[in-house]
């Protein structure tokens, strides 16, 4: 593997110097929200506001050869944590037909890790800012320096890889995502992805998702099929969903996501509402999220939300 590796660091770095590049160019874009938000776990509230900041420089150019090269990096409320002075970090290279090439310092995801949930929504998923209700949603790995490929569209069909090294002693393997995706029909989306997750050493699961999507007008539905074949208790779980587009600004979305175990009696049932309106730069967005049997636990409910005012800039 490691001889694999220096090949193909080799091989890249000769068709980067070999090619200069030329029209490049510099952007700079911003977004600040303001948000109340709150997940009922029985305990003290504490303070319900918060916010989320984000300023992102984003550079680009074209080499001779007609590739083009794209690196952003975003600086938010993060900074000064173990992330350093960035968060959220990638470079890309557009190779025409031969498709794209990132690279991901931080806050990529693998490809089961972007297809999580594709079912439709206004806001945010029907099982986000519930406490402890994500921690058994099937969603491949997202670390550090990952890289992904996507490839051309072709008869309306796009091939995507990822790859995640080992990056710390709870994870000894590499991860290996597969998915396709196809648009070829007017308002309809299907995908499918495959890969394997270790989330602690020696325990390795197979995981698989499969969606659809169609548009028709204002509304879309969509299905999400995901599975976990882990070592004990395997998990699957079932989201559907609908948005209708009210008017071209206003949009809302209600969805339900159920996981089942393989050794728990119970079921987690998550279903929500969401909402948003934009109007020019300002968006005003929020859920409203219940889910019950928390972990396959009986009697374990909870319910979330959150209202936010985002201006983009």
């Amino acid at each position: 593997m490691k001889k694999l590796n220096k090949i193909a660091l080799t091989v890249f770095a000769s068709i980067l110097f070999a090619s200069s590049a030329y029209a490049g160019s510099m952007s700079v874009s911003g977004s600040a929200k303001l948000i109340m938000s709150d997940s009922d776990t029985g305990g003290t509230t504490g303070n319900q506001f918060s916010m989320d900041d984000s300023i992102v420089f984003s550079g680009s150019g074209e080499l001779d050869n007609g590739w083009t090269v794209s690196v952003s990096a975003e600086l938010d409320g993060d900074t000064g944590t173990a992330n350093g002075t960035f968060d959220d970090r990638k470079m890309s290279i557009g190779m025409g037909e031969m498709g794209t090439l990132t690279f991901e310092g931080h806050g990529g995801a693998s490809v089961l890790a972007d297809w999580d949930d594709k079912t439709p929504n206004a806001y945010e998923e029907v099982w986000d800012g519930v406490s402890g209700a994500d921690a058994d949603i099937i969603d491949g790995v997202a670390v550090e320096n990952q890289f992904q490929y996507k490839s051309s569209e072709f008869n309306g069909a796009t091939f995507y890889v990822s790859y995640a090294a080992a990056d710390n002693a709870n994870s000894q393997v590499s991860n290996i995502d597969y998915g396709i995706q196809y648009k070829g029909i007017e308002g309809l989306e299907l995908g499918y992805a495959f890969g394997d997750k270790e989330k602690t050493a020696g325990t390795v699961s197979d995981q698989s998702i499969i969606y659809a999507k169609y548009a028709f007008g204002p509304v879309t539905v969509g299905y999400t099929q995901s599975e976990d074949d882990k070592t004990s208790n395997d998990v699957s779980s079932t989201a559907m969903a609908v948005s209708y587009q009210v008017t071209e600004d206003f949009t809302i979305a209600y969805g339900i996501h159920d996981i089942e175990y393989d050794q728990y009696t119970s079921d987690q049932e998550s279903s929500g509402l969401s909402a948003s309106y934009t109007a020019g730069g300002i968006t005003i967005g929020g859920m409203m999220n219940t889910v019950d049997n928390i972990g396959g636990t009986a009697a374990t409910d909870r319910e979330g939300y959150e209202i936010s005012v985002a201006f983009a800039f």
